[in-house]
């Protein structure tokens, strides 16, 4: 049982996260500040900030934190991109840990890296983000992961307890471990539950998404099943799920042999389209996305990524208005009733999700209920809009004495319309529960049931060769 809350949004909304180093990351915000001016809006800089950003490092060395370095993969600097290109505001921090493959997590498990693991504590303590998540992956077959999953699952548990035991309260409620899959085939046999550290030590669930979702990538890039594992895993632990990392793999303008006998030269249709998919499919919680000059960059010149700025291409920067920076309307609340979009959610949306996680969660369980009890009827729609909003009302009544008394008469409107629920419920022969929320009574319906980019210099160019290879360079 966690004790503290694993910050996942309110159903139908996702954290917008962009990476992965400095210069990429103020390229994106830049660009599309500059398209809202040209387009006439007035928008302040600022509404283009994202949710968190991403950054590497690994844990021999964890440079790129506190200080900037280049691998050859452009400036990390987690702490300079927090402090210096989103000073005052609140934006949160989704760091991919390397453990340097196999060999790594042994080191781990001897207690040989207790010092970097401490080192790593006092960063995460005095780090500038309002919210960190911290992403191990394990499952990369160029780093021997598969060789030994329960030593993997070992090292995680370690990092974990580590942390939890040197952190102060305050910093533990703000830190979150990420278990986070490369989204491809395993190898010597290896299942996902091998690698799985447990339920106590996993606030969320992350996986890679690059080529897998185009028709003609390769069995050993992975597929959209194995991305649909991943997600389902997640699902069946009830954990919230984070893309960690994701780039449409060969470009923005990728134009080949495949993109026409597919019909897929839309930039949109082949990649982002799928991706947004994805995420109203299972609900994701946070979405990386890396916005980057992969060429430009020496280590991954000629690998294969591609130009995926997204100013790249008018008509992605388009749709991404539109879907993505745009979507929904500001009463997001109103919308759930009446179907709309997603709701994407930008800079200061982390700040106050700690104790909004049961809330969410309670509420996502009880509008399956509904669904089970009246199906698609006009009755199940008005509950689920009032109970929406019930619970968001809770959420929020910290904003001001007018919010708390306009949501107060909302929050009695679907008391009402709850009762009227649990009278139906019983007369369909299903059981009911009291709850109390906020010092009144409230009867509620029982729950119902590709690459691996490495910040150290030597795992990047373990991993850049082993990417030519299977592009056929």
């Amino acid at each position: 049982m966690q004790t503290k809350s694993s910050c996942r949004p309110p159903r139908g909304t996702t954290y917008l996260t962009i990476g992965q180093d400095l210069f990429s990351i103020q390229q994106y915000v830049n660009e599309q500040f500059n398209s809202s001016l040209h387009s006439g809006s007035m928008s302040p800089m600022s509404s283009f900030f994202p949710s968190a950003v991403m950054a590497y490092t690994d844990l021999s060395s964890l440079r790129g934190l506190e200080k900037p370095t280049d691998y050859g993969s452009g400036i990390e600097y987690a702490d300079g991109v927090i402090q210096n290109l989103f000073s005052g505001y609140d934006v949160g921090l989704q760091i991919g840990l390397w453990l340097s493959g196999a060999d790594g997590c042994d080191k781990i498990n001897q207690g040989k890296m207790d010092g970097q693991i401490q080192k790593l504590v006092r960063y995460l303590e005095g780090s500038p983000a309002s919210k960190i998540f911290l992403a191990l992956e394990f499952d990369n077959p160029s780093f021997g992961y598969s060789s030994n999953p329960g030593g993997y699952a070992l090292a995680y548990r370690s990092i974990v307890d580590a942390c939890r035991a040197e952190l102060s309260i305050e910093r533990r409620k703000k830190v979150y471990f990420v278990w986070h899959s490369w989204g491809a085939p395993t190898s010597h046999g290896a299942e996902l539950d091998d690698f799985y550290p447990g339920d106590d030590y996993v606030d969320w669930v992350g996986v890679s998404i690059f080529q897998q979702l185009y028709p003609w990538a390769k069995p050993w890039d992975g597929s959209l099943s194995d991305v649909d594992s991943v997600m389902n895993f997640a699902s069946q632990h009830e954990k919230p799920i984070m893309i960690a990392e994701s780039t449409p793999f060969g470009g923005i303008d990728l134009n080949t042999s495949n993109t026409r006998l597919f019909r897929l030269e839309d930039p949109w249709d082949r990649w982002f389209r799928p991706v947004l998919d994805l995420i109203d499919r299972y609900d994701v919680s946070m979405w990386c996305y890396i916005n980057c000059a992969w060429d430009q960059q020496p280590m991954w010149h000629g690998v294969g990524f591609g130009e995926t700025r997204l100013s790249t291409s008018a008509k992605v920067m388009r749709k991404w208005k539109e879907l993505v920076l745009d979507g929904g309307s500001d009463n997001w609340r109103d919308d759930m009733q009446h179907g709309a979009r997603r709701k994407f959610l930008t800079v200061g949306s982390l700040g106050d999700c700690a104790g909004t996680d049961e809330t969410s969660d309670q509420l996502s369980r009880d509008i399956v209920a509904v669904d089970s009890l009246f199906g698609s009827s006009e009755d199940a729609t008005a509950i689920k809009a009032s109970y929406s909003f019930q619970h968001m009302t809770e959420s929020t009544k910290r904003i001001g004495a007018g919010v708390i008394l306009a949501g107060g008469a909302m929050c009695i409107f679907g008391a009402l319309l709850s009762l009227l629920w649990c009278r139906r419920a019983a007369a369909a022969h299903h059981s009911c529960r009291e709850t109390k929320n906020n010092s009144r009574k409230v009867r509620f319906v029982d729950d119902v049931a590709v690459s691996e980019k490495t910040p150290i210099v030597q795992g990047r160019e373990q991993q850049r060769n082993e990417i030519w290879l299977l592009v056929g360079g």
